[in-house]
């Protein structure tokens, strides 16, 4: 974990899926990574997977990139379906959560990119 550090992935593309409340009345939109070169984009925040580290990313059974974003963090009026072209900025976090349990992970701020703006590298 790269505490203090801010991991930031430029040029993703996502569909939209859909939003829902989680069990901390929190509203979290839910993304699937359709991004061509998802695999080699990703790559500085999947290499920070670890068993006691919390992400917003996972990899599903279909070998596909899901993204969740805490609604307050994620562009604003989206519909179902819509395809985006964002960055991803993922920020570390670390807390004391008890008798000597610590909670730590990242979470992630996605800013839609303007057309205009679109690389491709």
């Amino acid at each position: 974990m790269s505490a203090n550090n801010s991991i930031e992935i430029k040029n993703l593309t996502v569909t939209y899926i859909s939003t829902k409340e989680d069990k901390f009345k929190n509203v979290i939109c839910y993304f699937k990574v359709t991004d061509t070169k998802a695999k080699k984009r990703l790559t500085p925040i999947v290499s920070q997977m670890c068993p006691d580290c919390h992400l917003p990313l996972w990899e599903t059974d279909n070998i596909e990139y899901m993204l969740k974003v805490k609604q307050k963090y994620a562009p604003k009026g989206l519909i179902t379906g819509a395809v985006l072209k964002v960055m991803l900025t993922f920020k570390y976090y670390c807390m004391s959560v008890g008798e000597g349990d610590i909670n730590q992970g990242y979470y992630v701020i996605m800013k839609q990119m303007p057309q205009d703006n679109y690389e491709d590298d």
